[in-house]
């Protein structure tokens, strides 16, 4: 091999270095098997040359490093190769390197980078190899250099952007996962110590990751889902449960996506999961809801059946009270005739013990039919009464009183109950005073001798009063529950207890005529008990 005349020869370990003068970018006939070769031989490849001794002073330079640094060459002999380290320490590394080199035995150089600095005192990243030869029994060494700023800046930038990547994974609200292509966890965020009380730490520590976590009914869901996305699927808010560290259930709602190497092949899976638990309680809270307005909607329907029965029975019973209204009205005046004939009859003297009897017997039955009729055109009442305000307790013992009597002569006491101060109710006095007249009596003549008969009144609400009769007697069997109001039945059927089966009736019909509710109290024993509802003042129409 010959080389240009004037040329520098260098006569390396690995081969032989020579500088043209006219070209100084070196020829290195692969010096550096770990290295290419072009970079260096590439007239366009800018690299920094430094030839230095043992001492470390400069015996030469390249046009390229008085670019690089700013010194002429002139300027770099004779100055220290260490002059340009930025950190003292380096110096030491440097020269403890430069003497353990030897010649014929060392290892391929090694690139490593370094902070170098300019002439004018600016910072210059370099990357470094180091070499070493001899010239004669002078021992040499090369230092060839290499602009790294641009290098510097990149990782700089790749350094920076992990660690913005590093603190939105660690900061996202959302468990993240990574597992390798074997399904290993190579990486979660803090948000599973929030989520499932485990650490970041013990997760990493765990053999078959997230399965131990995972609630066992659902573990295998998820390993097969993890099954599937190792296999390079993909999906989206697929649910399970977890258990957490205070072994409480929690609702999980996953998504995952492959990883990708360069060549589109799969080599993990990144899995994102979601607390759901608050949208699956409010998923049961629609789901109750929706039971309860079904609840209520076949209740209401029931209500509207039932409605429509009560009102198809009070058109019956409208029309069948005025039917007998106008035959009570027919019948009235012939038996008023009659009753004032036999009066006459019943006044005559001389009459046997026997036909006196006859005639008492006759004008009790007389009686009881007027009483009949009177209770069959009260069964229609074509016009209602006024409504007028009155206190419900005073109307109550006034009647109690009124009736002493009739409760007295069959051994019976009426007892009335208030917890109220006032009990001030608007509605029509008459038909009320009937209605409560009807059912004191029912409870009197229910009653055996030594019952008492109570009525109760209360404020169950804001919106009503309630009185409640109630007796002590034989109690109405179950079976007829549904026929009390009916007009005409009556489960007064001894001799001694005749009934004609229209008191409750017209009660009924005269509650529903002034707006006040009446109904029977099922399940109260001994005895029957009846309860009147009306409205406070100020919730009636």
């Amino acid at each position: 091999m010959t080389f240009p005349q004037k040329s520098i020869i260098l006569h390396l370990p690995r081969g032989v270095l020579y500088i043209d003068p006219h070209n100084e970018t070196p020829t290195l006939p692969n010096m550096f098997p770990p290295f290419e070769t072009h970079p260096y031989t590439n007239a366009h490849a800018r690299i920094a040359i430094f030839v230095f001794r043992e001492n470390g002073e400069i015996v030469h330079t390249n046009s390229e490093a008085s670019r690089l640094y700013g010194f002429s060459p002139e300027e770099f002999l004779g100055r220290r190769i260490d002059s340009f380290l930025l950190d003292p320490h380096e110096a030491a590394k440097l020269f403890s390197t430069m003497a353990r080199s030897g010649e014929g035995h060392e290892s391929p150089p090694t690139p490593y980078r370094r902070l170098h600095t300019r002439k004018d005192g600016s910072k210059l990243a370099v990357t470094v190899v180091l070499g070493n030869f001899r010239v004669g029994e002078e021992k040499l060494f090369i230092k060839y250099v290499i602009d790294a700023s641009s290098v510097e800046q990149t990782e700089l930038k790749l350094e920076e952007s992990q660690h913005r990547f590093k603190a939105v994974a660690d900061y996202t609200y959302d468990w993240e996962s990574w597992l390798d292509s074997n399904g290993t966890l190579i990486w979660v965020n803090p948000a599973i110590e929030r989520i499932s009380g485990y650490s970041v730490r013990e997760c990493m520590l765990m053999h078959d990751y997230p399965l131990p976590i995972v609630l066992p009914d659902d573990r295998e869901k998820v390993q097969r889902l993890i099954e599937e996305a190792l296999g390079g699927s993909s999906g989206n808010d697929i649910e399970f449960r977890i258990q957490d560290k205070a072994m409480h259930t929690k609702w999980i709602a996953v998504s995952w996506q492959p990883l990708l190497s360069d060549q589109e092949n799969p080599v993990g899976v990144r899995m994102s999961m979601r607390d759901i638990d608050d949208r699956k309680a409010m998923e049961q809270q629609l789901r109750d809801y929706a039971t309860r307005l079904e609840k209520l909607a076949d209740e209401r329907a029931k209500q509207i059946v039932l409605l429509e029965s009560e009102r198809a029975k009070i058109e019956r019973l409208a029309a069948l009270g005025k039917l007998a209204a106008n035959v009570a009205h027919e019948i009235n005046n012939p038996l008023a005739g009659i009753k004032n004939a036999f009066q006459i009859l019943k006044n005559e003297s001389g009459k046997s013990e026997d036909e006196l009897l006859l005639i008492q017997l006759i004008d009790k039955e007389i009686d009881r039919m007027t009483k009949v009729l009177r209770q069959m055109t009260q069964l229609y009442r074509p016009g209602i009464t006024p409504p007028s305000t009155f206190d419900l307790l005073e109307i109550t013992q006034q009647l109690a009183t009124l009736m002493s009597g009739e409760a007295s002569s069959r051994g019976v006491r009426i007892d009335v109950q208030s917890s109220l101060n006032s009990s001030v109710v608007r509605v029509p006095e008459i038909e009320f005073r009937q209605i409560l007249h009807n059912l004191l009596l029912n409870a009197i003549e229910a009653s055996n001798p030594g019952d008492r008969v109570l009525v109760s009144i209360a404020n169950p609400d804001r919106d009503k009063y309630c009185i409640t009769v109630r007796d002590h007697g034989l109690g109405i069997d179950p079976s007829i529950h549904s026929k009390i109001f009916e007009p005409f039945f009556s489960t007064k059927n001894s001799p001694n207890r005749p009934g004609s089966g229209l008191g409750l009736a017209i009660s009924k019909s005269l509650a529903s005529a002034i707006g006040v509710g009446l109904e029977f109290i099922p399940h109260e024993k001994p005895g029957a008990a009846f309860r009147v509802t009306i409205p406070q003042p100020s919730h009636l129409p």
